[in-house]
């Protein structure tokens, strides 16, 4: 059943969840000084809290059509979710999203991303260059694959079957 209040307090936002009484309460130091984080992922650790208790599971991943794309910060999640988007696929998500045992769910419009399109319109950067910009998310989808991708320096893509446990192990660590 889990503990009876989820509290967190980080860059400046303090968040207070009573499970009990599905009322939470967020206060903010400073809009002004929000991380690229907290814009984009607002309310993130009390999702996190809540999501077991509707049957949910918050991961860190990006999901295009159904597929997570799992792995460490710079592994290239949110460019392959972005450019799968741009190819036609439906978006769910960069770096959060919702998985129940049968459905990927989108939470944020939110992306970040070294070097965006020209297109799109940058709200933020942060210090390592990465710029917070919006898209219109599919609100879910069936899960249909978990994908770990690697960065080799080679030009083109090429795709090689994982055990379930090694997916599980890379999506583990940032979750």
């Amino acid at each position: 059943s889990g503990p009876e209040w989820a509290v967190s307090y980080q860059d400046g936002v303090l968040s207070v969840w009573r499970r009990t009484a599905a009322v939470a309460l967020v206060w903010i130091a400073d809009a002004r000084a929000l991380s690229l984080t907290h814009r984009g992922s607002p309310l993130l650790h009390l999702l996190h809290a809540w999501a077991p208790t509707r049957g949910r599971t918050l991961i860190h991943a990006a999901a295009v059509d159904g597929v997570l794309i799992v792995g460490p910060g710079g592994s290239g999640k949110s460019t392959s979710a972005i450019l799968a988007h741009r190819a036609g696929l439906p978006y769910l998500a960069d770096d959060y999203c919702l998985v129940t045992e049968t459905t990927a769910e989108s939470l944020y419009c939110s992306v970040k991303l070294v070097t965006p399109d020209q297109s799109e319109r940058i709200e933020a950067r942060d210090a390592s260059g990465k710029g917070l910009f919006w898209v219109t998310p599919a609100l879910a989808a069936p899960l249909r694959a978990v994908v770990v991708p690697q960065r080799t320096g080679e030009r083109h893509a090429t795709l090689e079957e994982i055990s379930p446990a090694e997916a599980l192990r890379a999506i583990a660590p940032s979750t």
